[in-house]
């Protein structure tokens, strides 16, 4: 269909992250995952500067992380 062309093009430009938060994370990506998507353990994936756990990275930890 029109539209899936559509996504599938727009979707060549996007990558997708797998973020998981939890104990074995890691073996369930490598288990099963969406194809082309990319591994992010949200356990190691944080603001280690803010006060409060879990927080969002800001712009340049995402860059250095990735």
């Amino acid at each position: 269909s029109d539209f899936s062309r559509k996504l599938e093009q727009s979707l060549a430009s996007v990558q997708v992250l797998d973020c998981s938060f939890g104990e074995g994370v890691k073996d369930a990506y490598l288990a099963k995952h969406i194809p082309g998507a990319v591994f992010l353990s949200m356990g190691d994936f944080k603001d280690s500067t803010s006060a409060y756990p879990n927080m969002m990275p800001n712009k340049e930890q995402i860059s250095s992380h990735l």
